[in-house]
């Protein structure tokens, strides 16, 4: 019987623990929700893209390309598509990584279904990085 309580005592440990230390969803010193991922550590777009499965980028500086794997082109051009808050930038990175500031980035969603890529026609053919901001995020709750 103390086997049976002490293994359910570790296992109700394990949980509150687990429960306790999600980052998901915390609150703020002013009990604001607050949620998703901290970018502001990021240098610049460049750095928050490099940890995104099925992105490859090469270069630094203005030189920097961005390729969705997966994504190919009977044209030469292999550059996603950048949309911000639902603005279509195009495929420029050095103009996607100047129009924001890394701190102001609240998602980054690499879209690269078909169906998805519908709504963008031709522009999203190579896939789409759609770069959600803090602004816009906290204007629709």
């Amino acid at each position: 019987m103390k086997k049976i309580y002490f293994l359910g005592s570790i296992i109700l440990s394990l949980f509150l623990f687990a429960a306790c230390s999600s980052t998901q969803n915390s609150t703020t010193a002013n009990g604001k929700k607050k949620s998703g991922r901290d970018y502001s550590t990021y240098a610049n777009l460049a750095d928050i893209l490099r940890r995104n499965p099925g992105i490859e980028v090469s270069g630094t500086g203005a030189g920097t390309t961005v390729r969705i794997r997966g994504m190919n082109s009977i044209m030469l051009d292999n550059r996603p598509l950048y949309v911000i808050d639902g603005a279509i930038i195009g495929r420029d990175y050095a103009r996607a990584n100047e129009a924001l500031n890394t701190a102001d980035i609240a998602s980054v969603r690499i879209i690269k279904d078909l169906a998805q890529l519908n709504r963008y026609g031709e522009q999203g053919r190579n896939g789409v990085i759609y770069i959600r901001s803090k602004a816009s995020q906290n204007s629709k709750k």
